[in-house]
């Protein structure tokens, strides 16, 4: 089931991920010393049964979080397309291994974890919160665990809203996301949040 967003609700969502994602590829540049720029927010509902939907997270590498926000959870996902990781790994570690290792995973958990929570506490100033990420799980294309990870909730929608905002490293091929997950339950929670504090 989708929520009718009122076009307030929706511009104070994409300023989520300006606020979120603004902080964290500050975090990526010190990490790729190279600026890194932020594309345009976007904003949609999906159906987690889509094979469309599948397929696309196939293409990723993430790092995916289950967050806490003390009245309502929401997930946090941290991705590089693959070949996005491949480089990556050629430039850091020097390998063009085409299987992972747990150097790699170890790598991007510690990355991937640095990056969300910086994300989180711009969240937190922005929004006078304490988002806090309860555990995360690295996925490496297995498109299907990772839906039935975003669908683990007391929820009966298979749908879910996502904000999310793409990356970019200036000088090299490296690109990616960050991703907000809120199931219909949890969005009206957070849309709350919102009007309490903006007035929207």
């Amino acid at each position: 089931m989708d929520i009718a967003l009122k076009s307030m609700e929706i511009d104070a969502l994409k300023e989520i991920a300006n606020v979120g994602g603004g902080h964290a590829i500050e975090s990526l540049s010190t990490v790729f010393k190279q600026k890194v720029n932020l594309g345009l927010p976007g904003i949609s509902f999906i159906s987690l049964k889509d094979p469309n939907i599948l397929k696309r997270y196939q293409d990723l590498i993430m790092l995916f979080s289950k967050v806490d926000g003390t009245r309502f959870y929401c997930d946090m996902a941290m991705s590089f397309t693959k070949e996005s990781f491949y480089k990556i790994r050629k430039e850091i570690f020097h390998e063009e291994n085409v299987e992972f290792t747990e150097v790699d995973k170890e790598w991007i958990k510690v990355v991937g974890l640095n990056i969300i929570n910086s994300y989180l506490l711009a969240l937190n100033n922005f929004l006078s919160v304490d988002f806090k990420v309860k555990e995360s799980k690295i996925f490496l294309g297995d498109s299907e665990d990772f839906v039935k990870v975003i669908m683990d909730k007391e929820s009966v929608s298979d749908s879910a809203l996502i904000i999310k905002v793409d990356y970019r490293v200036s000088n090299t091929n490296i690109n990616g996301d960050f991703e907000l997950f809120f199931m219909p339950n949890e969005l009206e929670l957070f849309l709350i949040l919102l009007k309490e504090r903006f007035g929207i």
